[in-house]
């Protein structure tokens, strides 16, 4: 496609060279995605990691990118409240520039930004859209591939350096708990993860207007249950926000949750913001959690929608992550190709990138959706170091937030090494099992809702 030429003599492409057999997995692509996929996929329909590469790379709905500045300058954001409009005119200034209640009020017009700060952002970013992924039907997918896992006991945070990549390059990309709708209580009086990452990253609030001005369509990160993650590269960090409790700087009960923060005096929030120079680059994915429903146990319908929900937001991760190393290697190997959004005729199948190229792809997330969603910690945990395993992420790092909280982390992770390598032994090989028994087992668990 679009000019690739594809080495048949390359044992890695040999299965995309039939004709027939691309038909095939064409016709699959252009088919919904459903949750029974795990029960009635056919013999025939087996897949090798290749194929399901393939198939998943053309699940991208969206993508867009543009310069960040533009960006901010043609969707402004809106804030009403005093304290976050404060802090976002901190996170366009160099912190020698002093934003007064005058600066205030000129720089946002009945609550909408209208100053030129936005001049200050650099680079560009990347806005994708995924649908539903195909599943593999056996875990682990590869015999040869292992997730690692480090687990922090710290709130979510940005300042973790992977160790030990064997010399790859690392791309980092960080979880937004996220509505069903992105980024759609930045404005509001509540301080949890989501409004605080966008506080942080200034171009966040901009590409919500952005998608609700020019592409309503592709706001949503579930649609009818099924999960379409947001993607985003390139984000500039330009603040750190001190949220935990500290009655010496103001904050007796922290900024986190609630309307502490847009409650707090102006010399507390003053105190509890520090500016970074430079500004930090980040990668981040937003997937909506299951909310609590009006049953108390889990059902086997809600384990597969979160399963499936984090599975595709890491697969995405992943497929993201080696377009961006394809990028950087293209007017080396001219093997770049872009995947067309929903054309599964413009699907790239060229084959996967030498292992020397390949990055060491780190996804940093928590406790997702254990909060005002109701999920239960350990069942949560689990879920997202099986899609890990899944979509073959090189490292997971998990914020547990507080010791209490470490304990369900830790049974999660103790569970699925009984799931997937029970007979695990220097020298033997892992053997396979198929997804749908391991989602029956952990149904067989009975959790609850919290």
């Amino acid at each position: 496609n679009n000019g690739a030429t594809v080495n048949l003599q390359n044992p890695n492409t040999a299965i995309m060279t039939d004709p027939r057999r691309i038909r095939e997995l064409r016709a699959m692509m252009s088919r919904s995605v459903a949750l029974a996929q795990l029960y009635f996929r056919t013999p025939s329909q087996q897949l090798s990691l290749d194929e399901l590469t393939a198939i998943n790379k053309c699940r991208l709905l969206f993508q867009h990118r543009s310069l960040c500045a533009t960006l901010v300058a043609k969707f402004p954001p809106n804030y009403t409240f005093r304290n976050k409009q404060l802090a976002y005119m901190l996170s366009l200034s160099d912190m020698k520039d002093e934003i007064t209640d005058l600066n205030l009020s000129q720089s946002f017009g009945r609550g909408q930004y209208c100053g030129d700060g936005w001049k200050k952002l650099a680079g560009d970013i990347n806005i994708s859209r995924w649908s539903t992924m195909v599943l593999p039907t056996h875990l682990p997918p590869s015999p040869t591939h292992r997730t690692r896992f480090i687990p922090r006991e710290s709130p979510f945070t940005y300042d973790f350096v992977v160790p030990d990549t064997g010399g790859k390059e690392v791309v980092e990309w960080y979880m937004n708990f996220a509505d069903e709708y992105l980024f759609n209580n930045y404005s509001t009086q509540t301080f949890r993860q989501d409004e605080l990452q966008v506080m942080e990253h200034p171009v966040l609030a901009s590409i919500r207007e952005f998608l609700a001005a020019e592409h309503p369509e592709h706001q949503k990160t579930n649609v009818g249950g099924k999960p379409t993650p947001i993607l985003i590269r390139g984000a500039e960090r330009t603040l750190k926000i001190a949220v935990g409790k500290s009655a010496k700087e103001g904050r007796p009960n922290g900024f986190y949750g609630g309307t502490h923060f847009v409650d707090a005096a102006e010399e507390t929030v003053r105190k509890a913001i520090e500016k970074l120079h430079p500004p930090q680059k980040m990668n981040i994915f937003a997937i909506a959690a299951p909310r609590k429903d009006d049953g108390e146990a889990y059902t086997q319908e809600h384990i597969l929608n979160a399963f499936l929900s984090v599975y595709s937001a890491f697969t995405a991760v992943r497929l993201e992550s080696e377009a961006m190393r394809r990028e950087e290697l293209r007017e080396v190997t001219n093997r770049f190709v872009q995947t067309t959004p929903g054309q599964p005729e413009q699907a790239d199948f060229l084959p996967p990138l030498a292992e020397k190229d390949m990055p060491h792809v780190a996804v940093m997330t928590g406790n997702w959706g254990t909060g005002a969603f109701g999920g239960n910690r350990k069942l949560m945990a689990l879920l997202q170091l099986l899609a890990a395993v899944a979509a073959r992420i090189d490292t997971l790092v998990f914020h547990t937030f507080a010791p209490e909280f470490t304990s369900d982390y830790l049974f999660a992770e103790e569970y699925l090494q009984l799931l997937l390598y029970p007979n695990d032994k220097p020298g033997q090989p892992v053997q396979t099992q198929p997804v749908a028994n391991l989602i029956d087992k952990i149904h067989g668990m009975g959790l609850h809702w919290q």
